[in-house]
């Protein structure tokens, strides 16, 4: 390996890294938001599903401008260091690490379920051979890992297209019946499923990750998040929508596969070629996931090195221009975390660490407003309100999982510790030096 001063930049669309954060968010679309029905039923989860979207729109146009004034790699824990200090870098670094790296396992544990659907492979063999997969595409850099990327994600939208039609199709004027009771648990399951709605749109803030291996990122990141979010947006509430026509949520809530479960209770009148379809879209959209969260993982990782957090050997790359050793610790860390099959908890300790970053990355921008010129009125009550939300939501992850948030938390004070007292080297590079 070599050291270069920084990672191989490449000539990118915008369209491109708006299917890198469509990728890293899919695989919720096929499970995940699946959970917060048994928190508040199909009333609570469209009731919450709008309050994350505007929470994302809002962090999504902060995370745009920040991105084009400071191109380089690091995204969010980059803008803290930036607006909040050195410790405050430290901090959302490291709540960014857990939240990647929980991410990670978790759709490497969605994977291994929706592949067992399929065939009999233990889930463990499933996992390895995931991991290892990911590993031989992200070792030869970014072109080949983004261009894999945005094709499979193509794939997996089709894929939810097709669930969404076939559903609504064969569910006929049955529907809302098989839903049950819109708010079974009241105001209080609104506010616990909260976490879970999350889902569709969590880890759309890795886009900017890519800032430091573009050309000319200040005019393709911000666009590429906006289109991200708002598509993201429209697949949620459909993708709800159908799978609570055919089935309770108390059933949806209990597998880790809950699109294969919808199209099963839906009985004969789908097609079994449309079964096999959404089954292999479902796998697609798995595969991508993980592959964008080990390249989001890793370039996170990569940061912490360079930036003198961590260990200088996170910062080299092999002759791919990519980060080897990063890229090999994060699948490391995601396998360990995937053999624990604990996605419900580990769903919880992910959303919990995104949004204590978010209020770091809104602290940082609203500090920053000075310095990113002219800037709408309206961003101050933006950044003050992605502020709130992001307390009120980690306040409903305790509510929801006590245990799994407390874990997180604590995971999260001993790497930012490390990073922020552990006697880190001098960065790379002065920070003032990556500012447009």
């Amino acid at each position: 390996m070599h050291h270069p001063a920084e990672l191989k930049r490449t000539a990118t669309h915008w369209t491109s890294l708006a299917a890198l954060g469509i990728a890293c968010v899919v695989s919720g679309h096929y499970s995940g938001r699946n959970f917060g029905l048994a928190e508040g039923g199909l009333g609570g989860m469209m009731l919450a599903v709008p309050a994350a979207g505007l929470f994302y729109l809002l962090l999504a146009s902060q995370l745009g401008r920040l991105a084009a004034h400071f191109p380089a790699a690091g995204g969010g824990s980059l803008f803290a260091e930036a607006g909040l200090g050195r410790r405050g870098g430290a901090i959302a670094s490291a709540l960014v690490l857990v939240e990647f790296s929980t991410a990670s396992a978790i759709v490497a544990i969605w994977t291994s379920a929706y592949l067992s659907t399929f065939v009999e492979v233990h889930p463990v063999a499933i996992i390895l051979v995931l991991h290892g997969a990911a590993g031989v595409v992200h070792w030869r850099g970014m072109d080949l890992a983004l261009r894999v990327t945005a094709t499979l994600a193509v794939v997996a939208l089709l894929g939810l297209t097709a669930f969404v039609t076939s559903v609504l199709l064969s569910a006929g004027p049955a529907w809302p019946s098989a839903s049950g009771p819109l708010l079974p648990k009241g105001w209080s399951g609104v506010w616990s499923s909260l976490p879970f709605a999350l889902t569709g749109f969590l880890a759309v803030e890795a886009v900017p990750l890519a800032a430091g291996e573009i050309e000319t990122p200040e005019r393709h990141i911000p666009p590429a998040v906006l289109a991200a979010v708002l598509v993201l947006g429209g697949f949620i509430v459909s993708v709800i929508l159908a799978a609570s026509a055919v089935a309770g949520p108390a059933e949806l809530a209990a597998t880790d596969a809950p699109l294969a479960l919808a199209l099963s209770a839906a009985g004969p009148s789908v097609p079994p070629w449309i079964i096999a379809v959404v089954g292999a879209a479902a796998v697609v959209a798995m595969l991508v996931g993980f592959f964008a969260m080990i390249f989001a993982t890793s370039r996170q990782l990569h940061f912490v090195g360079e930036q003198g957090y961590a260990a200088a050997v996170l910062a080299s790359a092999n002759r791919w221009g990519a980060p080897g050793n990063a890229i090999v610790l994060s699948l490391l860390v995601s396998l360990v975390l995937s053999l624990s099959f604990r996605s419900d908890d580990l769903v919880v300790a992910m959303v919990l660490s995104a949004v204590l970053s978010y209020a770091a990355f809104s602290l940082a921008y609203w500090n920053l407003l000075p310095r990113l010129g002219p800037v709408p009125r309206w961003s101050r009550c933006g950044a003050a309100g992605v502020i709130g939300l992001s307390v009120a939501l980690a306040i409903s992850c305790f509510s929801s999982r006590p245990g799994s948030a407390a874990s997180a938390l604590a995971g999260a004070a001993l790497l930012s510790t490390s990073f922020a007292f552990g006697g880190a080297r001098p960065r790379a590079q002065p920070l003032d030096r990556t500012i447009v």
